[in-house]
């Protein structure tokens, strides 16, 4: 037998090839040494904020900023060269080329005045510096991954890596600008630690804070913490693409994918109308509620530039479910403002339902030329929080009206209960002190943030939703039911599943976070974990703690806040694997449980 001859490979496509490899080579040697940098940057970040004296660090730092210049122009020279032509090279990344410039003539300036020994406003160059180069890293990184189309396609596959990324350049944009001098009114920024806490909660809309933002910020940082809150109430992707929608530009297959996924919407042609929705409704009700606060602080007696900015910022706080104030004792001062607590109240409880809630609730009522029934979701969403927020009023009153709101008539006391009872779910506002609160209601408290609100919405917890389904199963299981019912209706087991699961990382993630907190603080035990579960939740509460957190127990507490806002299944989502379903059964064994 004659063997059929092996093809031959021309000389061209030998060329080629070792092109193509040289290409990918290069491409990945960018690609890691942008990461590279990035990391090392992190590093320089801590050192530079931690204000550490020795020598060694010092020195440690100086070597590490000029490692860091040299990687970044290595990295511009290498592309450079690798590129077909160079012109149209340096036409196409003009802005990058002009803001690595800004940062090597202000990097240049600030050794030179570190060398020289000259100290004024020294530290102000350096803060300007380490915002500059860590802008510039983080478009240069993301700048590379917009290349490596594997990539991309992976995160528009998974709409869950997408939204997760998308949060975490929000908080690491918004940590940055903290950090500028003109955002406190010390004129020296936040450091590194405490701007990533107050970013990381602004846009995981929870209200924990290290620092006063009535006192401690001027105004432009408040403005910048606002617009934090709102584009992690909503979401930046959706702010984005409402952007593309409103100004008729197209949106491809996967981006659509990515929207569904986002805003629950089953139906992709819905997509652009779901999204004009989301954000007139959210605008509609927070200019309501602004007007609303608006009169409230005016009657109070506030100036009326002042009422104007503290309705717009309070109106879009609670509605986002984020619980930032404007006051240094939260809202204690208005516990007898029916307009204020009332108002901030009724904006809570909706942010909490979900957009999908409302706009069923809209349909349902009249309101909508579209008709429809209340669905399964809106009517559990709407028992579950009727409930909690009753039960929560009636315990809160029933354990300390004779105690924190002694001094309050009974008008007052009635109001503050159903106040607290409605935001220690979602939101962190407070108009009655939590630090003396006893220990029975504190608990209760633990337990109705670690529930959380609806799903779907700005809340964190394990949502409403989740223990509904929880306590459905239990109730089956002693009626001896086969299927778990809910009005009527059975849930499927996957739904079971999910809820179990939630759960059980809900806890896991409690219990590994005051673990932690109880090696690194020294707080109360009661304390740490009310301030555990209310950075899981999302809820913004404390006993008064937050303050005195070292820097572990704050980056602990924000990683709580962000698993918290993004929720148990985005994480598990984005970070799992699509795996080719088995078709291989098992035999089912006994094991004695119990």
């Amino acid at each position: 037998m004659s063997r059929s001859p092996k093809p031959r490979i021309s000389t061209e496509q030998q060329a080629a090839s070792r092109r193509e490899t040289s290409r990918l080579a290069v491409q990945g040697f960018l690609n890691t040494l942008v990461i590279i940098t990035l990391v090392l940057s992190i590093v320089s970040l801590f050192l530079e904020q931690a204000e550490l004296t020795q020598p060694a660090i010092l020195i440690l730092i100086q070597v590490i900023d000029f490692l860091l210049t040299a990687l970044i122009i290595t990295e511009l020279v290498v592309d450079i060269s690798s590129a077909p032509y160079m012109s149209g090279y340096i036409r196409r990344n003009l802005f990058s080329i002009g803001f690595l410039g800004l940062y090597i003539v202000l990097f240049i300036y600030n050794k030179y005045l570190y060398f020289a020994g000259i100290q004024d406003n020294q530290g102000f160059n350096a803060a300007v510096i380490i915002v500059v180069r860590n802008f510039f890293l983080v478009f240069k990184v993301f700048g590379r991954i917009r290349r490596i189309s594997t990539f991309l396609n992976n995160l528009t596959v998974h709409p869950a890596q997408t939204l997760v990324l998308s949060f975490i350049m929000v908080i690491l944009t918004g940590t940055f600008y903290l950090m500028l001098p003109f955002t406190t009114r010390d004129g020296l920024g936040l450091n590194f630690i405490d701007a990533l806490f107050t970013t990381t909660s602004a846009v995981c809309v929870t209200g924990l804070i290290v620092v006063d933002t009535a006192s401690h910020f001027t105004v432009l940082g408040q403005v910048g913490i606002l617009v934090l809150i709102q584009i992690g109430g909503l979401g930046i992707m959706i702010l984005s693409y409402f952007a593309i929608v409103t100004l008729r530009r197209s949106i491809g297959i996967h981006d659509k994918v990515l929207l569904a996924y986002m805003i629950n919407e089953d139906d992709m042609r819905q997509i652009a109308g779901g999204l004009r929705k989301i954000i007139l409704l959210t605008f509609g009700i927070e200019l309501v509620g602004a007007l609303i606060l608006f009169l409230g602080f005016i009657i109070h007696g506030l100036p009326t530039g002042q009422s104007i900015w503290f309705g717009v910022f309070h109106a879009i706080s609670a509605f986002c479910n984020a619980g930032f104030a404007l006051f240094t004792d939260s809202l204690e001062g208005f516990r007898h403002s029916l307009l204020i607590s009332g108002g901030i109240a009724l904006l809570i409880i909706l942010g909490g339902l979900s957009f999908a809630v409302m706009t069923n609730l809209i349909r349902w009522s009249g309101l909508s030329k579209i008709r429809e029934r209340l669905t399964l979701n809106s009517r559990v969403v709407l028992v579950m929080t009727g409930v909690l927020i009753l039960l929560g009023m009636v315990v809160f009153y029933a354990l300390e009206h004779g105690s924190v709101m002694a001094e309050y008539n009974l008008g007052e006391q009635y109001l503050a209960a159903f106040f607290q009872s409605v935001t220690l779910r979602t939101a962190g506002f407070n108009t009655v002190p939590m630090a003396p609160l006893g220990p029975s209601v504190t608990l209760i408290m633990i337990i109705w943030m670690f529930i959380g609100g609806a799903s779907g919405s700005t809340a964190g917890g394990i949502k409403v939703n989740t223990a509904a389904v929880i306590l459905a199963y239990i109730r089956s299981r002693f009626r001896g039911e086969e299927q778990v019912l809910i009005g009527g209706a059975a849930i499927d087991s996957r739904t079971g599943t999910n809820a179990l699961l939630l759960f059980v990382f809900g806890i896991v993630a409690v219990l590994g976070g005051l673990l932690v907190l109880l090696i690194t603080e020294s707080g109360p035990f009661l304390d740490l974990l009310f301030e555990t579960v209310s950075a899981f939740g999302t809820v913004g509460l404390s006993r008064g703690i937050t303050g005195d957190l070292t820097d572990p127990g704050r980056v602990v507490v924000s990683l709580l806040m962000f698993m918290g806002r993004l929720g148990p299944l985005t994480l598990l989502t984005a970070l799992g694997t699509r795996v080719n379903p088995s078709r291989i059964i098992y035999p089912e064994k006994e094991l004695m449980i119990g």
